[in-house]
C-alpha cells in the first residue's frame, strides 16, 4: 500500500476540522458580542456585584475573555445570581474584582441574561 493512497483520507478530515473549529469559535463569539450589544441598547438599568471571576482561556486581539458570577439588584425584584462571560481590556480588570458594584442591564425577556456596562461602548 503506498503512501498516496491512504494521504487523502488524513488530510481531507484534518483540513476540515482545521477549518471548521476556528470558525464555530468566531461565530461564537461573534453571536455573544451581537446579544451583549441588544441587551446594552434595549435592557433595563440595574446594578451588580461581582461575586467572582475566572479566565475563561480565550482572548480576542490579546484581551483576556472574563467569566463573572454575579449577584444582580433588578429596581423591582429581588436579588438573584447569574453568570455572564464578556471580553474585557487588561485596564479594567483592577475595576471589576470581586466585590464591585457594577452597573448592568437587564434581558427584559429572560432576566439571566445581563450585560455588564463597562460605560467603554
Amino acid at each position: 500500500m503506498s503512501v498516496l493512497s491512504w494521504m487523502p483520507w488524513y488530510v481531507f478530515p484534518m483540513m476540515v476540522i482545521g477549518i471548521a473549529v476556528p470558525l464555530v469559535m468566531v461565530f461564537r463569539l461573534m453571536r455573544g458580542s451581537m446579544e451583549r450589544s441588544r441587551i446594552l441598547s434595549s435592557g433595563i438599568p440595574a446594578q451588580a456585584t461581582i461575586s467572582r471571576i475566572w479566565e475563561t482561556g480565550v482572548q480576542v486581539n490579546n484581551q483576556p475573555q472574563v467569566g463573572f458570577a454575579l449577584q444582580v439588584w433588578p429596581p423591582n425584584g429581588a436579588p438573584y445570581m447569574t453568570e455572564v462571560k464578556m471580553v474585557v481590556s487588561a485596564l479594567v480588570i483592577p475595576r471589576i474584582q470581586p466585590g464591585a458594584v457594577v452597573a448592568v442591564k437587564i434581558d427584559p425577556a429572560d432576566p439571566r441574561k445581563v450585560a455588564i456596562d463597562l460605560g467603554m461602548s
